[in-house]
């Protein structure tokens, strides 16, 4: 594994922890009402479920046919992004995503902002032809892995945001 490999996903993951704090001090307490404290549990379950089937499914399938389809870390890293995604999307469209004190632009722009950066990784990994070696997906899928994800719960978003402009 090159160097190239381990730092850049080390510092988009600094990065995303210190857009996180940097948001977190903006809203000291989230405060979440007891309805969106229960729906955001109910996804959490269900982000858990989906995550562990899509393990056990990965599992069944490389020691039953004895095929690998893609690197180990890669593979874990994928279930963690569609767990991730259940769970964001589930909250989002429930309500229980937002509190009353944030704002869904500031999520809008960091959301559009991750999700060009990783199409521009995933274009660039293409491009190297570096997505697929020696017939495994490689860890350098997890650019469009992430930008699959975060796309996912960006439209989300958006479509949330008309729906409820629409309703009132």
């Amino acid at each position: 594994m090159s160097m190239e490999m381990i730092v850049w996903p080390v510092l988009g993951l600094l990065l995303a922890v210190l857009i996180a704090l940097i948001l977190r001090k903006k809203s000291a307490d989230p405060e979440y009402d007891e309805r969106q404290q229960l729906l955001r549990g109910k996804a959490y379950q269900h982000a858990f479920i989906v995550s562990m089937f899509y393990g056990v499914l990965y599992g069944v399938l490389t020691v039953s046919t004895g095929l690998h389809f893609m690197e180990d870390g890669a593979a874990v890293f994928i279930g963690a992004f569609l767990g991730l995604m259940v769970f964001a999307v589930e909250c989002v469209w429930k309500d229980a995503f937002f509190t009353v004190r944030r704002t869904p632009r500031t999520y809008i722009l960091l959301y559009a902002v991750i999700t060009l950066s990783q199409i521009i990784g995933t274009v660039s990994e293409i491009r190297a032809g570096t997505l697929i070696e020696n017939g495994l997906l490689t860890g350098r899928c997890l650019y469009p892995a992430m930008a699959l994800t975060f796309l996912a719960i960006l439209v989300t978003i958006l479509i949330r945001r008309i729906t409820e402009k629409e309703e009132a």
